[in-house]
């Protein structure tokens, strides 16, 4: 009875660690709060607002990457919802997709991997819990976009950005 106990309460634990979503700077995407991130993060360095997010509706802020004490981040974004729960997080840094993907593979499921190694370019996905991480790393740049992005915000900006491709073929064809 003991061992089936044990057996099902790592099975449990496990299971909720899997569900356990990304992350970045020990901040839970879909599960830190604005209160939360000013806590961590406006202790180490300012949190300066940048509007309201159009795909989430809720405020946006970055930070200069320098003051995260993170080797060779830029800066980040912190995205929130209406309700002031952190639902992106986007990274600026140098271009270097191969070391990063390396990192990301024993953290995250990959989903895809679509970067040159020759040429040490191109983009990556990976996920974890309702987290999709995308990586950005384009052929002429020297800086890369890291992406932390809940499934809602992913999906609120994939659908808006499909409607704004549509209606710009719709009016070229009206136009023509």
């Amino acid at each position: 009875m003991k061992n089936l106990l044990g057996t099902i309460l790592a099975v449990f634990m496990s299971s909720i660690a899997m569900a356990e979503n990304a992350s970045p700077f020990g901040l839970e995407v879909g599960v830190a709060t604005l209160s939360q991130v000013q806590k961590q993060i406006g202790d180490k360095t300012s949190l300066t607002p940048t509007g309201i997010n159009k795909y989430s509706g809720g405020k946006m802020f970055e930070v200069d990457g320098h003051g995260l004490n993170v080797e060779g981040v830029n800066a980040v974004t912190f995205i929130f919802d209406q309700a002031d729960v952190l639902v992106g997080v986007l990274v600026s840094m140098p271009k270097n997709p191969k070391s990063l993907i390396k990192t990301f593979s024993g953290k995250y499921k990959v989903i895809n991997n679509k970067v040159d190694n020759f040429m040490n370019y191109g983009s990556a996905q990976f996920s974890k819990g309702d987290t999709v991480i995308d990586i950005d790393a384009p052929h002429l740049s020297f800086v890369m976009e890291v992406r932390y992005l809940s499934k809602r915000l992913r999906d609120a900006f994939m659908q808006q950005s499909n409607a704004e491709t549509a209606a710009k073929q719709k009016r070229k064809a009206d136009s023509l």
